[in-house]
């Protein structure tokens, strides 16, 4: 994925995410590389060790949810899913209609 996506995925400031991605890239968990087109654009991607970081960090967030999703009951968690993307479409759309008019 490109920093720009990821900036514009996450809603992240553009500072923390390249912070981010260059205390990742130190650490060894992730390789940045640059656009074949437009060198100006880098892409992130996981590092062996990287991809073995998240997959351990995957386990622990699952095992929260479950918790959470215990705790709520599973047809109020299901439900809660479905509003937030409901959401998150909506969002996504509104952002896209915004951008159009903005170019028009």
């Amino acid at each position: 994925m490109s920093q720009k996506e990821l900036i514009y995925r996450s809603g992240i400031p553009k500072q923390s995410i390249s912070k981010g991605i260059h205390k990742l890239s130190e650490q060894g968990y992730l390789e940045i590389s640059s656009a074949d087109q437009d060198k100006r654009v880098k892409y992130c991607s996981l590092t062996e060790s990287g991809l073995a970081y998240a997959r351990e960090k995957e386990g622990e967030i699952l095992a929260i949810e479950k918790k959470v999703i215990d705790k709520l009951g599973f047809d109020r968690a299901t439900l809660a899913c479905q509003i937030l993307n409901e959401w998150t479409d909506l969002l996504s759309e509104e952002i896209a209609n915004l951008k159009e008019e903005k170019q028009n």
